[in-house]
């Protein structure tokens, strides 16, 4: 149940993409692509009403909980 964003600082993510495509490698998702880049990754508690716009089902559902 990972929500994004995920965030990283630039250098960190940007060698860690840039050892993935010289490899050859496909992560799962950027975590990936630090962890095996050598670094740690620190995991934050989300919220379930942290959603996605990406239909006009998920505004109803961003726009009910506003409305709360």
């Amino acid at each position: 149940m990972a929500q994004t964003p995920q965030g990283f600082r630039y250098g960190v993510i940007k060698k860690a993409f840039d050892e993935a495509s010289a490899d050859g490698f496909l992560g799962t998702d950027e975590a990936a692509l630090v962890e095996r880049s050598g670094h740690d990754v620190a995991v934050v508690m989300g919220s379930a009403r942290n959603i996605k716009i990406t239909t006009p089902a998920d505004m109803e559902l961003a726009e009910f909980y506003l409305g709360k």
